[in-house]
């Protein structure tokens, strides 16, 4: 999907009051795991980290296996940073 569908889609549903969480690759970058290089400059709300990972055990393709990997790390940084405050 292009970054222009994605904003008409956001703009659609946030215009019609939809209630709406982003799962997939873009909740993964929007979690830290950068996997593309285009910015959305949206404000969107996105699936949590566990649950976005148990969505990609269940998807179970090549690449969810990095990103599962990559969210679990960022989870424990969290984790590590407000035990650390």
């Amino acid at each position: 999907m292009k970054l222009a569908s994605f904003e008409a889609l956001v703009a659609a549903l946030e215009t019609a009051r939809v209630r709406y969480l982003v799962a997939g690759g873009l909740a993964v970058s929007a979690h830290g795991h950068l996997r593309f290089t285009h910015d959305v400059d949206l404000v969107v709300r996105f699936v949590s980290i566990p649950t976005l990972i148990a969505i990609k055990e269940v998807a179970n393709r090549p690449i969810d296996g990095d990103d599962i990997q990559h969210l679990r790390w960022i989870m424990e940084e969290k984790k590590r940073g407000r035990s650390d405050t």
